[in-house]
């Protein structure tokens, strides 16, 4: 592969992951499918490369690596936030369980004492 079209690569999965960390960082959701595979053929061509060619792509795999854990990190958050949002929705639901239960049961009462 020349150079250009590896440096396309590069450029075209960095963009990519630089757009998924914006829009998680708006609040946004992100597809993801495919990063996987760029990456593993990205730093496939930089094993294969002569060691003279490596440092400047190893540099921009550094770069790509720090803009993936900030998006790992995103995800982690939204992650623990619907977590949240899932826990406290299990609380409502037993509240409300709870509250109908005992309505039913005063009214099962009232009933009883009529």
């Amino acid at each position: 592969m020349a150079n250009a079209d590896i440096d396309g690569k590069f450029n075209e999965t960095h963009r990519f992951i630089i757009s998924a960390r914006e829009t998680l960082e708006q609040g946004g959701d992100v597809d993801l499918g495919g990063l996987d595979t760029s990456v593993a053929e990205l730093c496939t061509l930089v094993a294969s490369m002569e060691a003279g060619v490596v440092p400047p792509y190893a540099k921009r795999l550094q770069e790509m690596m720090g803009d993936l854990n900030k998006v790992a990190e995103l995800l982690k958050q939204r992650h623990a936030e619907i977590v949240r949002q899932i826990e406290g929705l299990n609380h409502q639901k037993n509240a409300a369980k709870a509250y109908g239960q005992a309505l039913k049961n005063a009214d099962e009462e009232s009933g009883e004492n009529s």
